[in-house]
C-alpha cells in the first residue's frame, strides 16, 4: 500500500512539477536540497504519523464503498406499507423477513414504538414470505393430491375434536388443505380405529377466523376455526347436493373444525406468542381469500371429527338423519370447548343470563361467533332508560343479544344479526336472527328461527324496535324502554313469550360479541 501512495504522489508530483516539503526533518536536514526537476520525485522520508491516517482513509473508503451500494439499491427496492392496528415492528421484520434493527434504521427510528395508519418504509422483496417456521420435509401420503404449481404453507397445529387432541402438519394450497399427524395417532374404540388425518377442498370452505382465548391455565392459545358448507361422506353429499349448494351460496355453514396453533415446533423449540398470533392471523387470511377464489369442484373432504352445527333452520333445509353422519360428527358444543380448554364467557354482570342460559343461546347462533366472548353494552339499569341513548349505543354493532326480564319474571330475547339501523324505512336484517325465551325452572332456551315465510327481521323507528312480524310483532320494546307487545309472529311462528301481550320491562341488556 506505501508504494501506491508513493507513485501517486509521485505522478502527481510529475505533472505538477511541485516540491513537496516535510516539515519533521533532523534539524541537520534544515537545508532543502537541491532537486532534479527533470527526474520523478521519489519519497525519500515520510511522516509515520500521516501515513497512518492516508492508510486509515483509504481503508475506510474501501469499506464504505459495498455498504454505499447496498444502502443505494435498497434505497431504490423500498416500498411503503401502512401499519396495521395489530401490527408490531418484530411482527413487521418477521412478516418482510427482514431485520427489525434495519426496519428502525431507514426509518429513522429511534424506538420500536409504531401507531396504526403510519407509513413504514420495507425492502420489497421478489416474493412475499409468510411468518411460519418451516419443518423438516416429508412424503405425504396424499402428495399426488397436491398442484404442483400452488403455493402452500405449513404450520405445526393441534387438531382439536372431542376424543383426544392430535398434534401434526397443517398443509394450505390453492385448492386444499391436509392435516397430517406428526405420528400416525390411532384410536382404539369398540368398532374400529379411527384414524386422525384430514383433507379438506376449498370447494366445501366458507371461511376462517381466528381467536386468541385464556385457557384455564392462564396461558393464551391461538385457534383458527374453519366454517365449512361439506363434510366430504358420499352418501350425505349425493342425497344433500342440491340444498348444499343452496347453503354455500348463502355462506351457510353446517360444520366446522378447529386447529390450535403448537406450543413448539418439531424441534421442541416453544414458538414465541407473536408468532403463533401471526400464524394464525396468515392461516385465516390464506384460507379465507383461498376459498373465495376457487372455482373448482373438487370432492377431495375427509374428515375423521367435525363439529356439525344442528341449527334448526339448518336443519330444515338439509333434513338430517344424524345415522348418515355418525362416523364423522363430532359431539356436541360444550364438549368441544372443552378440548379447547376453553368456554365463552359474559364480560360482566347480568340480571338476565345465567352461565347456563347463555351457553345455551351460544350453541344457537352462527359457529362463526362461538367462541367469542360477549360484553355488555346497554343495561337500563345502569345506563337509564334513554331510547335515543341506547340506540347511539348501539350503532354499527352486529351481532348483538337483546334479552328482557319483564315483571313476572319471564325472560326471553333476540339475537340479531345485522346492524340496527336508527329509523330506517322497512324491515332489515338477515334469516340468522331468532328469538328465544329462557325456561326457568329448567335452566334452558328455546329458538325460535325464520320460517322463510316473510323478511320481516328487524324494524327500528323513533317509536321503538320491533322484531318478527306478520299480523303483529313477535316482539316489540317502546321507546320508553318501560314496556313492550309480544305476539305470535309468522317470521318466526313463536309462541307469546310473555304472559299477556304487554309487559313491563324489568331489566333489559345489550350485549355484543368482545373484538379481538
Amino acid at each position: 500500500m506505501l508504494n501506491i501512495f508513493k507513485n501517486a504522489f509521485s505522478k502527481k508530483q510529475k505533472q505538477d512539477s511541485q516540491i513537496i516539503q516535510f516539515e519533521q526533518f533532523d534539524q541537520h536536514q534544515l537545508e532543502e536540497p537541491e532537486v532534479d526537476n527533470h527526474l520523478p520525485f521519489d519519497f525519500q522520508i515520510i511522516d509515520e504519523e500521516a501515513m497512518k491516517i492516508i492508510e486509515q482513509e483509504y481503508d475506510n473508503k474501501q469499506q464504505d464503498q459495498p455498504l454505499n451500494l447496498e444502502e443505494q439499491q435498497f434505497e431504490e427496492d423500498l416500498i411503503d406499507y401502512e401499519v396495521k392496528v395489530n401490527d408490531s415492528l418484530y411482527g413487521m421484520a418477521i412478516k418482510f423477513n427482514v431485520c427489525e434493527d434495519y426496519i428502525m434504521r431507514i426509518n429513522n427510528l429511534s424506538s420500536d414504538l409504531i401507531f396504526q395508519g403510519q407509513i413504514i418504509k420495507i425492502p420489497k422483496k421478489d416474493e412475499k414470505t409468510f411468518p411460519f417456521v418451516h419443518i423438516q420435509e416429508q412424503k405425504e401420503q396424499l402428495e399426488y393430491l397436491w398442484n404442483p404449481e400452488a403455493k402452500s404453507l405449513r404450520f405445526d397445529v393441534m387438531y382439536c375434536n372431542n376424543i383426544q387432541n392430535v398434534q401434526g402438519q397443517l398443509n394450505l394450497a390453492s385448492d386444499l388443505i391436509l392435516f397430517n399427524p406428526i405420528q400416525q395417532d390411532h384410536l382404539e374404540d369398540s368398532h374400529q380405529k379411527l384414524r386422525f388425518q384430514a383433507c379438506i377442498s376449498m370447494s366445501d370452505i366458507n371461511e376462517a377466523v381466528y381467536y386468541v382465548l385464556p385457557n384455564k391455565y392462564g396461558h393464551l392459545d391461538y385457534i383458527v376455526q374453519i366454517m365449512l358448507s361439506g363434510i366430504g361422506k358420499p352418501k350425505f353429499e349425493k342425497k344433500h347436493r342440491k340444498q348444499q349448494v343452496t347453503l354455500k351460496e348463502q355462506k351457510q355453514t353446517i360444520a366446522t373444525v378447529f386447529f390450535r396453533h403448537a406450543e413448539r415446533d418439531y424441534v421442541g423449540k416453544l414458538y414465541a406468542e407473536e408468532i403463533k398470533k401471526e400464524n394464525c392471523i396468515t392461516m385465516a387470511r390464506f384460507i379465507t381469500e383461498a376459498c373465495s377464489n376457487y372455482t373448482g369442484v373438487v370432492e377431495l373432504t375427509q374428515l375423521p371429527f367435525v363439529d356439525f352445527i344442528q341449527d334448526p333452520a339448518q336443519k330444515q333445509n338439509l333434513n338430517v338423519d344424524l345415522d348418515e353422519i355418525q362416523d364423522v360428527i363430532g359431539q356436541p358444543m360444550g364438549n368441544l370447548w372443552a378440548s379447547l380448554e376453553y368456554v365463552p364467557i359474559l364480560k360482566g354482570n347480568s340480571n338476565c343470563f345465567t352461565n347456563t342460559t347463555f351457553k345455551y343461546v351460544i350453541q344457537s347462533i352462527p359457529a362463526i361467533y362461538r367462541l367469542a366472548n360477549w360484553s355488555k353494552l346497554y343495561d337500563i339499569d345502569i345506563d337509564g332508560s334513554s331510547y335515543h341513548n341506547m340506540l347511539q349505543q348501539i350503532r354499527q354493532i352486529f351481532p348483538m343479544l337483546l334479552i328482557i326480564k319483564d315483571f313476572d319474571l319471564n325472560i326471553f330475547g333476540v339475537y340479531i344479526s345485522s346492524e340496527i339501523h336508527k329509523y330506517s324505512q322497512g324491515f332489515n336484517g338477515n334469516g340468522e336472527t331468532f328469538l328465544f325465551n329462557v325456561d326457568s325452572r329448567q335452566d334452558e332456551i328455546v329458538t325460535f328461527v325464520w320460517t322463510e315465510k316473510n323478511r320481516d327481521f328487524v324494524f327500528c323507528d323513533e317509536s321503538g324496535i320491533g322484531i318478527g312480524c306478520g299480523d303483529k310483532f313477535g316482539l316489540f320494546i317502546d321507546q320508553s324502554l318501560s314496556f313492550g307487545y309480544s305476539n305470535p309472529c309468522s317470521t318466526f311462528d313463536n309462541p307469546r313469550l310473555s304472559n299477556e301481550e304487554k309487559f313491563g320491562i324489568m331489566h333489559m341488556e345489550v350485549w355484543a360479541i368482545e373484538q379481538q
